[in-house]
């Protein structure tokens, strides 16, 4: 089964739907691991930095 990847605009659509008070957490549909992850940044990297030559990425950044 391949994966579909979430574009960021995507992902703005689903959250807008969202309560705006809540935190946020992760889950990862390939783990069995129940550690909580909350989301406390995001870093985004453009297309043709260093490293992102192909494309660019936006990584949220999670803590325990």
């Amino acid at each position: 089964k391949q994966i579909e990847i979430m574009k960021v605009k995507e992902l703005i659509n689903l959250l807008q739907q969202c309560d705006k008070n809540l935190e946020v957490n992760t889950y990862n549909t390939n783990s069995d691991d129940p550690t909580n992850y909350w989301v406390i940044g995001i870093e985004e990297f453009p297309k043709g930095s260093s490293g992102y030559d192909q494309d660019g990425e936006v990584m949220i950044i999670t803590s325990e």
